[in-house]
């Protein structure tokens, strides 16, 4: 501030040289800086370096003092000031190793007095103190002055203490000193379990094999064994159909804190076995009933020999499409979800045959060559036939023969028919009746069939009042009629109820048929050797196993079994020391059912190991058994390295720390069941930490070559500015940087086996080229000269300089113009071109000052601007032909054209001067003419005609100058400018 003593009338008072002070008069907090008491000179009072220091919006009053006079004051208000320095206001916490910070710092941009610099836009970079890595996104830009942190976290070593480090550019930096605590824990989290019949899957949805995983039994079925799959399939078998069991799972990994979690599956439930009522025979099949029938299963059936097996929903099995007499194995099999799926066997033939296959066809009468006894009721008769009766003829033979008519009520009766001598034990299943050739009044309708134990005595009922099915027709054979028998019977009796009319003198048949087969032999009764228990079930030998027989078994107190080939029967599903008996049953065509049974126990319940969590070693682990029992012994097997058991300890060495070892650990007890379960560990490893090479700028970034690259690990690669990416041969390329922009690489190494290692690099962007400004010649004018850019580049900010008391300018077209020369003196101004994220490039460029003559051509280049096109091409390329003055005396005349001369080469595009003194033509001058021709034309090698017809390359020049004793040439520049130099015209 200025501050002038004056007189009552305002005037300055010019002598007065007091001294004036400055205080603040009202306002808090602020405090006055610079010189504070300055002397007036000739009546003025100038401050000049007085300042305020207070709180951003704070009103002040200033009031300037001295002895005598009135005094004079002055308000403003305080904003803040320049920034100077990042400050912490809000300091992260929770600093768990690995983690984000559970609270993120807040900082702000500040001035010198503590006051926030709301228009700062700063850029804070974090960074870590040695041996931490910063993880997250570790710059962020200010808003309003505030810089917040999103995501910063560090990886290091649990109780070590670090330091981060928030910095900005040209600003003083902040700090936070944390003490780092372990990382937190992997708690397991599962899938929904899978039902098995022996246990279930589960799968771990976290799972991570950076970490060491043990599991144990907690409680459930003590048969039960787990194992883990390489990429987390948790695997628990042995359970007893039916029960369930719950595994805990715990992680560990150093630097970390440990984690746990539980999970309980349960295996399917127990099978629901198909069992049937009795089969019953009909015409083309049989029928059976499912006992126990439940709808909510779903029944899957199937039937041997070609025959269609259906099941209603209430269970009837019904199967048809079988021919009479033939057999038909049917399976049924239940399945429902959570179950074991089960089946089971039976067979059932249909009517018209034995209801097993015969070992012989037998196609005659049974009763042929069989003596036979005649049953007459009422009366005698000489001519009985029936002894005659199976001589396989069709002359009628009489029962009750008289000569006279008697009622058939009289004569006719059940007791009337014939009976067998012993014929041998045979199964009747079929009867026929021939007709006779007499009056068909005597054919018999009604019959019974009995089998007798001894001749005509302790008969049995087959068939009860039966239709014989006899013909009007004589002599005719009639249908067999089949019915299920399966008793054998060495004696048969036939009785005749009823004849076709009311009365008759006899009974006639012509042959009566028997059909039949021997009767079943003994069957096969199995016989067994000694149960041997298995952990949930038992087997045993049949000792008399045949493959010619159908082997059935079935297991009581809910026990699957099976009967294998070489006749052992095993039976599982069966809870520890738990005992079912197994029936076996054997049948076999013309052998009879045979059955026999055999108990077992299954052994008692293993000891399934159980582990705490393992503790990492320099080549293996160490873990408790939790369950440990001297009662047992106790085996490891491990696929490398050695695994020993001392105590309850489970000691592993020899194992590399970029592998996970699987450890076996088995129980064994005379009794008793093998337990086996299964610990998953790793050694301790360090993992690859990335070793790299120095950063090579690039236009856009810059690269870094990680010297210890190996494929064997996975590479992650992330950056805090722009993009980055690593290739197969570990050379990290960061991208989208702005020019000269630095950026930080957080890289991550891991591997199955191996912890995970994060390093951090950086690198910066290369500063773009320089710009080298190129002119064309320069052309005087009375105080100095002018000269076009030829590379001029409105992206840049282009100024020049010159000798003192010259002026040099650059217009926005790129034109430099020098004033401020004496008259014929020559000078040079440099001309720079300058722009972020570029070396700043110059050049000189000289003149000389020539007064403009505009009677004469003297001391004045001549510029031509000739626009060339082609027929085929739209284009238009203007080119600039600078013809120096000591090159064109004061008479010559030039003239310029431009053809477009397809015939030569299509698409050429030619430049033609003349030159004319004193009507001669001019053909060479001695200072070189300049044809530019820009860019935009993209020509090529330039050519030119002697005499209109052959075309000439022009040689290639170093620089952009043509060498004494050279008549043509050309340069081109870096931009694809091409200047044309020539001392010959008029072609």
């Amino acid at each position: 501030p200025q501050i002038t003593i004056e007189d009552n009338a305002g005037n300055i008072v010019a002598n007065a040289n007091s001294e004036i002070s400055v205080s603040i008069a009202s306002g808090t907090g602020g405090t006055l800086g610079g010189t504070t008491t300055i002397e007036a000179v000739n009546g003025v009072a100038t401050f000049t370096n007085l300042l305020i220091s207070g709180t951003a919006g704070i009103s002040y009053t200033l009031a300037y003092s001295a002895t005598g006079l009135v005094s004079a004051s002055e308000s403003l208000t305080v904003t803040a000031g320049v920034a100077t320095r990042v400050q912490l206001v809000a300091p992260a916490s929770g600093f768990n190793n690995g983690n984000a910070f559970r609270v993120q710092p807040l900082l702000r941009i500040q001035d010198a007095t503590g006051n926030a610099v709301t228009s700062s836009s700063a850029t804070v970079t974090a960074s870590v103190s040695s041996g931490g890595v910063l993880l997250g996104t570790l710059t962020a830009s200010a808003s309003q002055g505030v810089v917040s942190f999103t995501n910063l976290g560090v990886f290091g070593t649990p109780g070590s203490v670090y330091t981060i480090t928030f910095s900005a550019p040209n600003l003083l930096s902040a700090s936070q000193t944390f003490l780092l605590t372990s990382g937190s824990s992997l708690v397991p989290t599962f899938a929904a379990p899978t039902p098995t019949i022996d246990g279930f899957t589960v799968q771990i949805t976290n799972f991570n094999r950076i970490f060491s995983w043990t599991f144990a039994l907690l409680e459930g079925s003590a048969n039960a064994q787990i194992s883990l799959g390489a990429n987390g399939l948790l695997t628990v078998t042995g359970m007893e159909v039916g029960s369930s069991a719950t595994i805990s799972a715990s992680t560990a990994r150093n630097g970390f804190e440990n984690g746990a979690a539980t999970v309980s599956g349960s295996t399917l439930l127990a099978p629901k076995r198909p069992t049937f009522g009795p089969v019953t025979s009909t015409a083309n099949g049989f029928r059976a009933q499912v006992t126990l029938y439940d709808a909510s299963f779903t029944w899957r059936i199937s039937a041997s020999n070609g025959a269609t097996a259906s099941i209603s929903s209430t269970g009837l099995i019904t199967i048809t499409d079988l021919n009479a007499g033939s057999t038909s194995d049917v399976t049924v099999t239940t399945s429902k979800t959570g179950f074991v799926s089960a089946s089971a066997t039976f067979s059932g033939t249909a009517i018209g045959a034995t209801p097993t296959a015969p070992t012989q066809d037998v196609d005659i009468n049974l009763l042929t060559d069989q003596v036979l006894y005649p049953l007459c009721a009422g009366g005698t008769s000489t001519n009985e036939g029936i002894a005659n009766i199976n001589d396989r003829t069709s002359k009628s033979k009489y029962l009750c023969f008289n000569s006279t008519s008697r009622l058939n009520s009289s004569y006719i009766r059940n007791s009337a028919g014939f009976y067998t001598a012993n014929i041998g034990s045979k199964v009747v299943t079929g009867i026929s009746f021939t007709s006779g050739d007499s009056d068909r009044a005597r054919d018999p309708i009604i019959y019974s069939l009995f089998g007798c134990a001894t001749m005509n005595g302790d008969c049995s009922p087959i068939v009860i009042n039966g239709r014989t099915g006899i013909s009007d027709l004589r002599n005719n054979v009639g249908a067999t009629q089949s019915f299920l028998n399966k008793t054998p019977y060495n004696f048969y009796k036939v009785t005749f109820g009823a004849l076709r009319t009311s009365w008759t003198d006899a009974m006639q048949v012509a042959e009566v048929v028997l059909i039949g087969t021997d009767a079943n032999a003994a069957g096969l009764v199995p016989t067994f050797g000694v149960p041997t228990p298995t952990a949930n079930g038992f087997t045993v030998q049949i000792n008399n196993f045949n493959s010619s027989y159908t082997w059935r078994a079935v297991a009581t107190n809910g026990g699957g079994v099976a009967i294998g080939g070489d006749g052992i029967i095993s039976v599982t599903g069966l809870a520890p020391a738990a005992s079912s008996t197994v029936v076996v049953t054997t049948s076999r065509a013309k052998f009879e059912d045979s059955s026999a049974s055999i108990a077992g126990t299954a052994l008692n319940a293993a000891l399934i190991p159980t582990f705490a969590v393992a503790t990492p070693t320099v080549d293996g682990f160490t873990v408790p058994i939790t369950n440990y029992s001297g009662s047992y012994n106790w085996s490891t097997t491990v696929a490398s390295g050695t695994a020993t058991i001392i105590g309850n300890v489970l000691t592993v060495s020899g194992q590399s720390g970029s592998e996970q070892a699987v450890v076996t650990v088995t129980t064994e007890r005379a009794n008793y069941a093998t337990g086996r379960a299964q610990v998953v560990a790793t050694a301790l490893t360090t993992g690859l930490t990335p070793n790299f090479g120095p950063s090579t700028g690039t236009a856009t970034g810059f690269t870094v070559q990680v010297r210890n690259y190996s494929a064997d690990y996975s590479w992650i690669v992330s950056s805090n500015t722009g993009s980055a990416s690593i290739n197969g041969s570990g050379l990290i390329t960061v991208n989208g940087l702005a020019p000269g922009a630095s950026a930080n690489v957080n890289v991550t190494t891991s591997r199955t086996g191996a912890f995970t290692v994060i390093a951090q690099t950086s690198g910066k962007a290369l500063i773009g080229s320089a710009l080298t400004p190129r002119f064309a010649l320069s052309v005087s004018t009375g105080d100095g000269f002018t000269a076009q850019i030829l590379n001029f580049d409105s992206n840049y900010t282009w100024a020049g300089s010159a000798a003192a008391g010259q002026v040099v300018t650059v217009s926005e077209t790129g034109l430099v113009t020098v004033t401020g020369v004496a008259v014929g003196r020559v000078a040079t101004a440099t001309i720079t071109a300058t722009r972020g994220g570029y070396v700043t490039g110059s050049n000189t460029i000289s003149g000389t000052a020539v007064p403009p003559d505009i009677d004469s051509m003297g001391g004045q280049d001549i510029q031509l601007q000739v626009p060339v096109s082609a027929i085929t091409s739209p284009t238009e390329v203007i080119v600039t032909i600078d013809i120096p003055v000591d090159a064109a005396p004061g008479t010559t005349t030039f003239t310029g054209s431009a053809v477009a001369t397809d015939s030569v080469d299509q698409g050429l595009r030619t430049v033609k001067i003349g030159g004319v003194n004193g009507g001669a033509q001019v053909t060479n001058v001695s200072t070189p003419i300049a044809i530019t021709i820009p860019a935009s034309a993209g020509i090529g090698i330039p050519v030119y005609s002697p005499d209109g017809l052959t075309w000439l390359e022009l040689s290639l020049l170093s620089a952009p100058n043509l060498p004494d004793g050279q008549e043509m040439g050309y340069y081109r520049y870096e931009d694809g400018t091409v200047v044309i130099l020539t001392r010959k015209i008029g072609g």
